[in-house]
């Protein structure tokens, strides 16, 4: 599967299991898109994967289907982008004339 990395690295089941990689996602954010008839990533697998990550890392979306990127897979997908990018950008003010920069999350 050479369109997802974060789960399909060569050699990756020898640095540990899914549950430990997902749990070193703390404090940072992930989106999992999920179809319900998807060949590739069954439904008890990836509910186990997003059980895995800590309280607030995963947004989660599924749609009906199987695994195939149409409009419907997609636009979650941007709208999740451009949510974080909207954060990532947002800028503070700072005291003494010094400019702006960027919040950190």
């Amino acid at each position: 599967m050479r369109h997802n990395p974060g789960w399909y690295v060569p050699g990756l089941a020898t640095a540990g299991s899914f549950e430990a990689i997902a749990a070193g996602l703390a404090g940072k954010r992930a989106l999992v898109l999920a179809a319900t008839h998807d060949a590739h990533f069954p439904t008890d697998g990836t509910l186990a994967v997003v059980d895995a990550f800590p309280p607030g890392v995963a947004d989660v979306s599924w749609r009906e289907g199987p695994h195939e990127l149409t409009a419907q897979a997609r636009d979650p997908l941007v709208e999740w982008l451009a949510g974080t990018t909207a954060e990532l950008t947002q800028v503070e003010e700072v005291p003494s004339g010094a400019g702006a920069v960027p919040a950190r999350s």
